[in-house]
């Protein structure tokens, strides 16, 4: 059902930290038309934690109004308790959303059939579900076995898979044939060719076109230029993690004036010296020399403090 370069899309926010609606609107008019497969709303990427129910369903909307069809939406609704999990993906069904991405339960750390038990829950709202696994972030590492078993129920659609490996994906494919993206844009070329179907990005929020450019030509058979894409990014792909998501996109993405860099705490702005490295690797042409010079005394008073 999805396929190819789906964005973990950011929050804008204001100085004052609301919800910036006429940023977050250019964001999504932007991936609409660089070619952007699919946008995910109040993901980890999109400060989900920091907002409201009320806040994310009024995300949903915007994306879904703004994208007029032209690209499916799938919003964010996991969350560590099942009924606010399954009241949310209800809500944002009512909303026209595409579908939902839904994080294995974390804080809580269920066990396995309780995370089963979760997902089947949600399976019964009817909403195209990608179940996001990612042990970084939930303190869970679920089995090949117990993903197989979740990805059985009717309106899970695919895996995004972020434990940081290549191990289980292989593990996954042997007793399924559920679609999986990967959840790591470092991984995401050697997960396309274990079987990937994909990448939910950050990266992508920066170069939407030129990122999907990579994935679809590894899906048509184009692997050569898959790699000389990837390899070309890399710099800018590695900087985007210097520091915890989604500093660091935020803060590239304030450069080339998509957006403010504003974080609601407890995230901040990335260190001087790693606003440096990801200005280093955002390629010439999209920034200045005034840009350069202005990060570079930034870290170098950084440094003498």
């Amino acid at each position: 059902m999805f396929k190819g370069s789906i964005v973990a899309l950011v929050t804008p926010f204001t100085q004052n930290g609301d919800i910036d609606d006429l940023a977050f609107k250019e964001l999504v008019d932007w991936h609409a038309e660089q070619g952007t497969n699919a946008i995910v709303c109040c993901g980890t990427t999109g400060e989900a934690p920091t907002l409201s129910s009320e806040e994310q369903l009024h995300i949903f909307k915007m994306a879904f109004d703004v994208s007029k069809k032209r690209v499916p939406i799938i919003a964010g609704t996991g969350t560590y308790d099942t009924r606010k999990t399954v009241e949310r993906t209800r809500q944002a069904k009512e909303l026209g959303v595409d579908g939902c991405l839904v994080v294995v339960p974390y804080y809580s750390r269920p066990t396995p059939e309780g995370c089963i038990a979760h997902f089947t829950e949600v399976d019964k709202v009817g909403l195209p579900t990608i179940v996001y696994h990612h042990p970084g972030r939930t303190g869970i590492r679920l089995s090949a076995e117990v993903l197989a078993k979740i990805a059985e129920l009717s309106s899970v659609v695919a895996i995004k898979e972020a434990s940081g490996g290549l191990e289980l994906i292989q593990e996954i494919q042997q007793i399924s044939d559920i679609p999986i993206f990967s959840g790591d844009d470092t991984l995401t070329l050697a997960m396309l060719e274990l079987g990937a179907v994909g990448g939910i990005s950050i990266v992508a929020n920066l170069i939407p076109q030129e990122w999907s450019e990579m994935i679809q030509s590894f899906l048509r058979g184009d692997k050569e230029r898959a790699k000389e894409l990837n390899a070309l990014y890399e710099p800018l792909f590695q900087s985007m993690v210097l520091e915890t998501n989604p500093q660091c996109i935020k803060y590239a993405l304030s450069l080339l004036g998509k957006c403010n860099p504003h974080l609601r705490l407890p995230l901040l702005e990335p260190k001087e010296e790693n606003k440096l490295e990801i200005l280093r690797a955002i390629p010439k042409r999209w920034t200045n020399k005034r840009t350069l010079d202005r990060a570079k005394k930034r870290a170098e008073c950084s440094d003498r403090i």
